[in-house]
């Protein structure tokens, strides 16, 4: 029960982390939404609609906040079983 309470926290960042990255990924959701405050012009020789960098900015903070939380579970857990022996 000890390794749960210590773990728990950085185990339920890397699943909002990955839910959030599948996501954004699986469509436009946050920069349709943000789009909706804050108009961009579209350019018409783009295919990329313009709002779109919003979803590959989440994606991508959500990947380095999903790796440095995985490298915190990791040595929570090197140092829980280290402090048991």
């Amino acid at each position: 029960m000890k390794l749960f309470n210590k773990l728990y926290a950085p185990l339920l960042g890397i699943i909002i982390c990955i839910f959030v990255f599948l996501k954004a990924n699986t469509g436009q959701f946050i920069g349709i939404f943000i789009n909706q405050f804050f108009p961009c012009v579209q350019d018409p020789k783009q295919s990329y609609p313009c709002y779109g960098h919003y979803d590959v900015s989440l994606m991508l903070i959500a990947l380095i906040l999903g790796v440095i939380l995985i490298s915190v579970f990791i040595l929570q857990l090197f140092k829980f079983y280290k402090n048991s022996r």
